[in-house]
């Protein structure tokens, strides 16, 4: 498992340049110089508030056919944080998707060329979700840290202050972290917030990590089973009771098109290209693999 693809997701606020670290996320594909980047839809929804006027660049459709909402306007967008041999990149989302009722969201993101290593293999599901009584980890960022300084390029720090009036632009970050739990109850028509598939664990978490993958081993494979949707005090997340982590079954089979046209398009050497409608088309193409379909 390589641990890197584990990204913390970043808003930004136009205006004054600062970045705030709101949840986690997990590069679950790479097509080309495209990331496909599996979160969670609070995650994105939680920044709508935040900032107006909500004139939206992307839409976010909500498969609950509950009202659609703007995930992008003129003062704020959200972004993905890749690492790579000690630098940091970000990376605005392009595209986006998610559903509130199962509380999962599809992100996609340009890959920066300094990463193109990190997310060029294969990464492992399983759509089936846990079984009671299996161990898990769960993974995901909520020790924030300045990392402003990573941010500024040798020699730039004057020039930004100028321009800024005297200030740099802040950089808030989590830390990664592992939690170890095990499942407890698993609900096929949901709990709490989470109306679909999804299961308990006897950990809590922090709100950074929400969005983060929960991990347990399919025959000796580490695999995702589930996103950290929220916890069980029904009507908020991370604070401090059990986790409830989202099932992935719901995220396969939500519909990538915009508007009726396709935005992304899988190519490879060894096949035309195809234009992708759901994550299980990636499935079947094999970029994806579910140890859940077997």
């Amino acid at each position: 498992m390589n641990y890197q693809t584990i990204v913390p997701i970043m808003f930004r606020h136009l205006p004054d340049g600062e970045h705030l670290h709101i949840g986690t996320g997990f590069v679950i594909a790479a097509m080309g110089r495209h990331a496909i980047v599996i979160t969670a839809a609070h995650v994105l929804a939680d920044v709508i508030d935040r900032a107006t006027p909500r004139k939206s660049r992307f839409l976010f459709p909500d498969g609950s056919k509950e009202p659609m909402s703007a995930i992008a306007g003129d003062e704020y967008q959200h972004l993905v944080v890749f690492k790579s041999n000690q630098q940091t990149f970000i990376a605005e989302v392009t595209h986006a998707w998610g559903c509130k009722k199962s509380d999962l969201a599809v992100l996609c993101v340009d890959i920066p060329a300094a990463v193109d290593e990190l997310i060029t293999q294969q990464f492992a599901i399983n759509s089936a979700g846990p079984s009671v009584g299996d161990t898990v980890n769960i993974h995901g960022y909520f020790e924030i840290q300045d990392i402003s300084a990573e941010m500024v390029p040798p020699g730039f720090g004057p020039l930004l202050r100028h321009l800024s009036g005297g200030d740099l632009p802040v950089f808030a970050e989590g830390k990664q972290s592992s939690l170890s739990g095990r499942v407890v109850e698993r609900f096929p028509e949901g709990v709490a917030l989470v109306r679909s598939a999804c299961f308990r664990v006897d950990q809590a978490f922090n709100s950074g990590m929400s969005g983060g993958p929960v991990i347990h081993w399919v025959g000796g494979e580490p695999a995702v089973c589930g996103l950290i949707s929220l916890d069980d005090s029904d009507d908020a997340y991370g604070t401090g009771k059990w986790a409830i982590a989202s099932e992935l079954a719901n995220l396969l089979d939500m519909d990538l098109r915009i508007n009726g046209q396709h935005p992304l398009t899988y190519s490879h050497s060894d096949l035309p290209p195809t234009q992708i409608r759901s994550l299980r088309d990636l499935v079947r193409l094999g970029v994806i693999r579910d140890l859940g379909s077997a």
